[in-house]
């Protein structure tokens, strides 16, 4: 069911990886993500912004 999700999350890169997952699947705050990638909280908004930019170009080429 969420194979597709998945998939186009494996295509981001580490650190957008990482920010996706400590936000969306283990329920960790933007400010917590960001103390535990060891980034300040602006760089981490930018990561989080990027990232689920990313994935919606990609979802988006896979329904079209």
């Amino acid at each position: 069911k969420y194979e597709l999700l998945y998939s186009s999350i494996d295509k981001l890169s580490k650190k957008q990886k990482q920010i996706i997952k400590y936000i969306f699947f283990q329920g960790y705050s933007l400010k917590d993500s960001a103390q535990i990638l060891k980034i300040n909280y602006q760089s981490a908004f930018e990561l989080k912004k990027r990232a689920l930019t990313r994935l919606n170009i990609l979802l988006k080429e896979n329904y079209e």
